[in-house]
């Protein structure tokens, strides 16, 4: 459903099977009643991919500044600590909101099976990293009480 060049029907009202067709010839220019829905519909789309992308952005960010960060602790001060846990999961949950804004677009069974998946292992990676950051926390706790 494109705003330039694809063709459409769409029905309005509930007792009315009125049927209005967009035709091939549609420049995007006349908003008058019928085009308005789909004028809405494509600015929806935009926000949701600007929206994704920044979302998206702001995670490998994260993840790039997370790894090199943990890289300097690791080779430089020596320490085999997890720092990086939180900032991980921080990355990721950016990574699963671009997810869940993803599913608005689903238009077919396999875009949902795609994007079903890449959340089910980014929430999968989530619930890990939280269970690995409150076990580390736990060990220090046990270690500083009785060691």
């Amino acid at each position: 459903m494109s705003l330039f060049g694809t063709s459409c029907i769409l029905t309005f009202g509930l007792k009315s099977s009125r049927n209005i067709s967009i035709g091939k010839n549609y420049t995007g220019y006349r908003l008058k009643g019928v085009y308005k829905v789909e004028a809405i519909h494509e600015a929806l789309f935009l926000i949701i991919d600007l929206s994704v992308l920044f979302f998206e952005m702001i995670g490998v960010i994260l993840i790039i500044v997370t790894g090199l960060r943990g890289v300097y602790i690791l080779f430089i001060k020596k320490k085999t600590k997890h720092h990086w846990l939180k900032s991980l999961l921080t990355a990721l949950s950016f990574l699963l909101l671009a997810e869940v804004l993803e599913t608005v677009k689903i238009r077919t069974i396999n875009q949902l099976f795609t994007v079903g998946g890449l959340f089910g292992l980014r929430a999968i990676m989530v619930l890990y990293i939280d269970w690995e950051r409150k076990h580390d926390e736990h060990k220090e706790i046990q270690i500083q009480q009785y060691g």
